[in-house]
């Protein structure tokens, strides 16, 4: 993912349909280098299951703004304030993560690196590439959403899935999909015959 933010009506669907998908985890990868999860892009890396950046990376900047990027009135901004960092500390409870940047990120609009983020446990992997996530990954367990999951992605291969706003798959294979962005996507394919998730029975 790269994205300076969005509108917060966008954000509330992509963050539902990750919190409702309960049979494969949401892996949310912030790359390539230089990228940035600002403002909903935070968000929504708070609301998967498996967040991680990239080297020179950043997130946060969570502050809500109008439509323009101006500053929102008074009232109604204290309002989507209040509302906002509630949202981002639930999930930030839910997944196990730094509450305070979560908190922090809406209310003082900062925004930490790649190296911090890791440090304070606002993600949980730091990655090179899309190859070097799928080795990190394998094997974590995630938060229990519905039921814990533990990805089995090292035996995978990455197809770019392009020109999409969202991706779903009803092939027998679990294809994994992140979330997209102006560069576009990535899914990951098991090449194995044994599940992509593995649950406890």
């Amino acid at each position: 993912m790269d994205t300076p933010g969005g509108l917060l009506s966008s954000l509330k669907t992509i963050k539902d349909d990750f919190l409702r998908e309960e049979r494969i985890p949401i892996v949310v990868y912030i790359a390539p280098p230089g990228a940035r999860a600002a403002s909903a892009g935070a968000y929504i890396t708070m609301a998967s299951d498996v967040a991680a950046m990239a080297p020179q990376t950043n997130i946060g900047a969570a502050t809500p703004v109008d439509g323009s990027g101006g500053n929102v009135g008074s009232d109604l901004r204290r309002k989507l304030i209040q509302d906002t960092s509630a949202s981002m500390r639930t999930l930030a409870t839910s997944h196990g993560r730094d509450v305070k940047f979560a908190q922090e990120a809406v209310t003082k609009a900062i925004s930490i690196t790649d190296q911090e983020a890791l440090q304070r446990h606002v993600v949980e992997f730091r990655a090179k590439s899309l190859d070097d996530l799928l080795a990190q990954i394998d094997g974590f367990r995630t938060k229990p959403k519905g039921s814990p999951c533990t990805p089995r992605t090292r035996a995978s291969s990455i197809r770019r899935l392009a020109g999409i706003s969202s991706c779903s798959s009803t092939s027998s294979i679990p294809t994994y999909c992140s979330c997209c962005s102006p560069r576009g996507s990535w899914a990951w394919r098991s090449r194995s015959p044994t599940p992509a998730c593995s649950r406890p029975a």
